[in-house]
């Protein structure tokens, strides 16, 4: 960039105008009218290192200029004191001195008439076609300010040759020798005569050098373009600094010149593991070989990327496992899990509406007042939990019970509330309840020594003894009772009648009798009555 910049001061600047005659070397610059037959160029004159003009910037006096032994016209210059008629303007190789002209000056140049504003108008010879073979790279890069119509800056015929001036041949403006006059399409899209050289190729002049002008350029294959530049020096103008675009390769370098340093050709690879594969190119490593570019596959998760390249992207990232749940993921990477219409998701589990919470029954899921809370029951039936109050109600979400009482009075039994009013007694292990008194195992019913307390059988009433168990009956009549199969104990009766009518007959229990007498005298064996 810093080259084109000095070259288009070298082609604005320098070549803007020349300095007229003035009497001292203070005079402040003018406006310069130069004229070439019909057309017009007016510019403010400035001097070659861009200031106002020569005459304020202590330029040298006579003798001591670029050329202190030459002042005569066509001498190189650098202010009008330099020159014999004080005129020192631009020509194709830096300033030299002109002369004023009435109709004729010397072949490749043309008398113009100018006039500096407040002096009588002078003709001078002034050159034709100054910024001609110029390297450059637009057209602002060959402004001539003496020519009828502007120069353009032309391609070569190959991009490794840059791009030169050419001048414009218009109104049959002669071309110098070598040159041919040729229709050239300006930015405009219309011709414009210019001359451009057939034979040779365009040669640095010294200024040219001077300013190390330049001209980009480039190289062109199959692999791609590389620009470069080629540069006015004292060994002429350089060839195309552009590289061969060629492969890349891993080497650090921009190989095909695209912009990108170290990319590979279109070599396809997979990136595999536990999650998935992913298609990519081969890329260049850090240890200047080759790797797999491709993406590695991961656990997708909700930052709008296809983490594990299934084509899908953030797909079930946001999934909170919950039925009731609409999930979804933001294009900011956050979760949504949004409770469906009729649930509510409270404490991380769904609820249906009007599920109550296992911890109150006088709290339910009621979406329209809130999805994500439980909302107080103010009546209807509930379920306190405690089994002995009945007639649950809910009163301003607390559910209220009567209390009743179970309780039989038995040791032997467990009393239990069914919640509705009603009781339980469960017997415990080992007892029989029978006509409301607990028994044990074992115990022998007091009306009958064949029924005993068998929990295992029934333990609610008296089972049978084994059939052959020793009994008492109660009777002392009745000898070897034993237990018969129904549970009876059976009886073998023992008469004691001893057939006297004035005794008491009485069985001992033991299988003897008892004849007392009674009512009367047993005498030898007879009944007597008293009296008798």
């Amino acid at each position: 960039m810093h080259n084109l910049h000095v070259l288009r001061v070298a082609s604005i600047v320098l070549p803007s105008l020349f300095w007229a005659c003035s009497d001292s070397p203070s005079q402040e610059s003018k406006d310069i009218v130069v004229s070439f037959g019909d057309v017009i160029l007016t510019d403010l004159a400035q001097s070659p290192d861009g200031g106002t003009s020569p005459a304020d910037t202590n330029s040298p006096g006579p003798g001591d200029g670029l050329n202190p032994n030459c002042d005569e016209f066509g001498c190189p210059c650098t202010s009008n004191d330099d020159c014999l008629d004080e005129l020192c303007i631009e020509g194709p190789d830096g300033y030299l001195c002109t002369k004023p002209c009435v109709a004729e000056c010397p072949d490749g140049y043309d008398c113009v008439n100018t006039a500096a504003l407040g002096s009588d108008p002078i003709s001078i010879c002034v050159p034709r076609h100054i910024p001609l073979c110029r390297p450059c790279n637009s057209h602002d890069d060959c402004k001539d300010p003496f020519a009828l119509k502007p120069a353009l800056c032309i391609a070569g015929d190959a991009s490794t040759a840059g791009s030169f001036c050419g001048s414009s041949c218009d109104f049959g403006l002669a071309c110098p020798s070598g040159y041919e006059c040729m229709g050239i399409e300006n930015d405009a899209g219309e011709p414009s005569m210019q001359c451009v050289k057939t034979t040779g190729v365009c040669e640095c002049r010294s200024s040219w050098t001077d300013l190390a002008l330049y001209t980009d350029c480039s190289i062109q294959n199959n692999y791609g373009t590389c620009e470069g530049s080629r540069v006015c020096t004292s060994n002429g103008l350089t060839s195309c600094s552009a590289a061969p675009p060629a492969a890349e390769e891993c080497n650090g370098v921009d190989d095909d010149c695209d912009g990108i340093v170290d990319e590979l050709d279109d070599s396809p690879c997979t990136a595999s593991n536990e999650w998935g594969s992913c298609d990519g190119l081969m890329v260049c490593g850090s240890d200047d070989g080759t790797k797999c570019g491709a993406q590695v596959p991961a656990q997708e998760s909700c930052n709008t990327i296809d983490d594990d390249c299934d084509g899908e992207v953030d797909e079930d990232t946001c999934n909170d496992g919950l039925a009731c749940t609409l999930d979804s993921c933001t294009a900011d990477g956050t979760c949504l899990n949004v409770p469906n219409d009729g649930t509510c998701l409270i404490d991380g589990a769904c609820f249906s509406a009007g599920n109550t919470s296992p911890m109150d029954p006088c709290l339910t899921c009621n979406p329209l007042k809130s999805a994500a809370a439980w909302s107080s029951m103010e009546s209807g039936p509930c379920n306190d939990g405690d089994p002995c109050t009945k007639d649950d109600t809910c009163s301003d979400g607390t559910c209220l019970g009567v209390a009743y009482v179970c309780n039989d009075g038995l040791n032997c039994t467990g009393d239990q509330c069914d919640g509705k009013g009603g009781c339980n007694h469960l017997i415990v292990e080992g007892y029989c309840t029978i006509d409301g008194l607990c028994w044990a195992d074992g115990q022998v019913s007091p009306d009958n020594t064949c029924k005993l307390c068998q929990s295992a059988k029934q333990n609610f009433a008296w089972s049978n003894a084994l059939s052959g168990t020793d009994c008492d009956d109660g009777e002392n009549c009745t000898l070897g009772d034993k237990c018969a199969p129904g549970g009876s104990c059976s009886r073998n009766f023992q008469s004691c009648d001893d057939g006297k009518w004035c005794t008491s007959d009485v069985c001992d229990g033991s299988g003897g009798c008892e004849n007392t007498p009674q009512g009367g005298c047993l005498i030898s064996g007879s009944c007597y009555k008293d009296g008798d």
